[in-house]
């Protein structure tokens, strides 16, 4: 049954996203394997090309839990670059008003 699935990914052009750090994601004893998979086709690493995936660390098992990173280039840079844009032409007015803007304390909070 393993080796068919061993298989799969290779009849059906799926093909296993790149791994950081470890190679194995299980341990017991001196075997070590590879159980886990994230496993994708071509249109997914057109649209994702980027995509990474991260064995964590053994925490308190013998498992590392897996981390998909997903990353649409160009994206989320251009989102990122117009919102800090329009931050920094409004900054010196947001950061000073903050400063000027007195907070109403309620009768809880009023030192006596």
């Amino acid at each position: 049954m393993c080796y068919a699935f061993g298989n799969f990914d290779e009849s059906t052009n799926l093909h296993d996203i790149k791994f950081k750090y470890s190679a194995f994601t299980w341990q017991r004893g001196g075997v070590l394997e590879r159980p886990d998979r994230a496993i994708c086709n071509d249109a997914w690493i057109s649209k994702f090309s980027s995509s990474s995936k991260t064995h964590l660390p053994m925490l308190k098992s013998d498992y590392r839990p897996l981390f998909l990173s997903l990353r649409i280039l160009g994206i989320l840079t251009k989102e990122f670059s117009t919102m800090r844009s329009r931050f920094r032409s409004r900054r010196p007015g947001v950061i000073g008003l903050s400063w000027e803007t007195e907070i109403p304390s309620s009768s809880s909070t009023k030192k006596t």
